[in-house]
């Protein structure tokens, strides 16, 4: 029993380690067609600015979606994983009370037969004795 835990600390909750980085994804955002440098070259930079906004704009929507569902499935996969070896260590852990209390048991009723025996026997050794001291006193009776 010495050996079963008492309590799973909390610095063992995931079993698991994290599975996943953050990327930059940098060339997402830069254009690699001639027409759209072209575009900001010439164009005007009122527009050239609002344009460029509101691709980085999007491309940041996309990075937080990209990265945020990163996070969430390597969490759920973390979560799985932590479960499958907190049920898999628990498992061990109940065999081995199992088969601690199992032994347990087998001993006790060893010890319980042993005891039966033991009782009997001096039950007997009671009695045989009873029967000598009634002997001896009904003999010392009639003399």
């Amino acid at each position: 029993m010495a050996a079963l835990p008492d309590a799973i600390g909390a610095e063992e909750g995931f079993r698991a380690r994290r599975g996943f980085y953050f990327y930059r994804f940098e060339t997402r955002l830069v254009s690699t067609s001639p027409i759209h440098w072209l575009v900001d070259a010439l164009g005007p930079p009122g527009w050239v600015r609002r344009r460029i906004g509101r691709q980085a704009r999007e491309f940041l929507h996309w990075l937080l979606e990209a990265n945020s569902t990163r996070v969430q499935n390597d969490l759920t996969q973390r979560v799985a994983e932590s479960r499958r070896r907190l049920e898999r260590d628990i498992r061990l852990i109940l065999a081995e009370a199992r088969t601690w209390a199992e032994a347990v048991i087998a001993r006790t009723h060893t010890v319980q037969a042993e005891g039966a025996g033991a009782v009997a026997r001096e039950l007997a050794r009671l009695d045989r004795l009873g029967a000598e001291l009634h002997a001896l006193l009904d003999r010392r009776a009639d003399a």
